[in-house]
């Protein structure tokens, strides 16, 4: 019985080194929640600035749109959706965006904002990798 003892007293001391030195599971996820959080905020602010190559350096090359009626996969594809998304966000349709929801958790960032000049409410999902969105999915619906 000493001689579990002793083994196991080197093997705690090894595990209870290990739980100090670590970085706790919810601070790694709390600084990646906020990291994604981040990159997000940006593409917002960049959409809505109108500046469509600012918005497409957020996006890596195999990176994709999942909307109700279509996928757009690939940085092309994408530059084509967003660039008819851009347009839309005059500087009156901009001051009328309300955001709801902004909830980021891990590098999952889930937004619900409603453009009143459109009479949408908009819903996204966005996968952010490595500091770029890598997926998207959108719904939009007329504004409650």
């Amino acid at each position: 019985m000493n001689t579990t003892k002793t083994l196991m007293s080197p093997m705690l001391s090894i595990l209870l080194a290990v739980a100090l030195t670590t970085p706790s599971g919810a601070a790694t996820s709390a600084d990646l929640s906020q990291a994604s959080k981040a990159v997000w905020d940006g593409h917002l602010q960049k959409a809505m600035s109108g500046n469509l190559d600012a918005v497409m350096a957020d996006f890596a090359d195999d990176s994709a749109i999942l909307t109700a009626g279509k996928t757009y996969a690939g940085k092309a594809a994408v530059r084509e959706f967003l660039g008819n998304a851009i347009r839309g966000f005059t500087p009156e349709a901009v001051k009328t965006i309300v955001m709801q929801s902004e909830v980021p958790l891990g590098n999952v960032v889930y937004t619900k904002l409603t453009v009143g000049a459109a009479k949408r409410t908009f819903v996204y999902t966005a996968v952010i990798d490595g500091g770029k969105i890598m997926t998207i999915t959108e719904t939009d619906f007329p504004a409650e």
